[in-house]
């Protein structure tokens, strides 16, 4: 059951598991929770709307590379939402994001990890040429573990990703869980007693943009059997051409976390959210979608259908219908359209808009002033997408007005 179709599952009678709904946090909880960073941060200290932000010294120091803050948004439940940026994305650029999902009960951890190097550019050769399937799988293996993967012995006008142990996703990721609980000990809960690893994955949600969904997918699909996945236009692992030519881990057997507890978001504007949905469909991941009765977009497997987002909202006091526990659609997809300045402010243009503050539109669809849409996370509820993201926090159900 998936994280939101469960809670949906509640507002409309059926039947569900009480342990999959978090209780959420109240405002004054949310305000005193303490937003800390760690790593190599601004000098001063600065406020947030949720809570404290103070500049530490990093504890896994030495040979750190790259070494930005890790953000974590503290709540009271033992649930972690784990949000890998982008390549190329710093840790600071999801703060509205991670503010609904804190305000939703979870504790939250933007992890910095060694996302310089986007996959596919890492899968092409220095020459042009692709290279096998199997290259996206060893990239981001060795990304996650840090295990000399890639390139392979023998590879030609390969790119060397020089990924150890220490810069590993999986090392970072305890390294920050570890120091979270030097601040609360109920982060300890994530953190196996006697090897000091990350543990009880069951409780953790895995979230990313881009690359950084695509590393939540292949961790839930690969790895470790997780709460939930989230991702925002990814995974991208396929070639331009054929595009049907997807990364080998995407079609292969382990399936660690059930694919019912996938979600995706994405806009249909995005050449990255085109490989996503086609991944999301039938043909790969097979992600149930019984709510998803829109057709997707041109050059998308058109059996993959979606559900495109613009015309919901969280609430049916105005009218509209409640779209049923049922029917909860995962593959989701809007058609936002960026002003012609709208990559003034926003790098990533259509890609980061259903995630990346500067690119999130407020609701009547700015990008420009983020005068209600606020970058610093003070007032989520402003943004466009943020009765998508309640809802595939398990938030809020959603209403189709139209």
């Amino acid at each position: 059951m998936r994280l939101h179709s469960a809670l949906l599952a509640a507002l409309v009678g059926s039947a569900c598991h009480p342990s999959m709904i978090i209780g959420a946090v109240d405002a004054a909880v949310a305000q005193d929770g303490f937003f800390f960073a760690e790593g190599n941060c601004p000098a001063s200290t600065v406020t947030s709307a949720a809570g404290f932000l103070s500049s530490v010294a990093n504890p896994s120091a030495g040979g750190i590379a790259p070494d930005r803050c890790n953000y974590a948004f503290d709540a009271p439940n033992d649930q972690l939402l784990v949000y890998l940026p982008g390549s190329a994305s710093t840790t600071d650029q999801f703060d509205n994001f991670a503010a609904t999902a804190q305000a939703a009960g979870y504790k939250v951890l933007v992890l910095d990890y060694d996302n310089r190097q986007t996959v596919a550019s890492a899968c092409q050769a220095t020459d042009g040429s692709d290279q096998a399937p199997s290259c996206f799988d060893l990239v981001r293996e060795e990304t996650v573990t840090g295990a000399d993967k890639w390139p392979t012995a023998g590879c030609q006008n390969c790119v060397d990703l020089q990924i150890d142990s220490a810069n590993s996703i999986l090392t970072r990721l305890q390294h920050a869980i570890t120091y979270a609980a030097t601040r609360d000990s109920s982060w300890s809960h994530f953190l196996d007693a006697t090897s000091g690893q990350v543990a009880n994955w069951q409780d953790v949600v895995l979230a990313g943009d881009a690359d950084g969904g695509g590393f939540a997918a292949y961790l839930a699909k690969e790895k470790f059997t997780v709460r939930a996945v989230l991702m925002f236009s990814a995974p991208n692992d396929a070639y331009k051409s054929p595009s049907t030519k997807v990364g080998a881990w995407i079609d292969d057997a382990t399936i660690k976390t059930p694919m019912v507890n996938f979600s995706g978001l994405g806009n249909f504007r995005d050449a990255s959210a085109i490989s996503a949905t086609t991944i999301w469909g039938p043909s790969h991941f097979k992600m149930a979608c019984s709510g998803c009765i829109d057709a997707p977009p041109t050059g998308v497997d058109p059996t993959a259908t979606v559900l495109y987002v613009d015309h919901l909202t969280s609430s049916c006091d105005g009218g509209g219908s409640l779209i049923s526990a049922s029917d909860a659609p995962t593959r989701l997809l809007t058609k936002f359209q960026p002003a012609a300045s709208y990559d003034v402010t926003c790098s990533t243009g259509a890609a980061g808009s259903v995630v990346v503050d500067a690119c999130t539109p407020d609701e009547k669809g700015d990008v420009l002033s983020h005068a209600s849409c606020k970058l610093d996370g003070s007032a989520p509820e402003s943004c466009m997408f943020y009765p998508i993201w309640q809802y595939l926090l398990g938030g809020v159900a959603l209403c189709a007005t139209q």
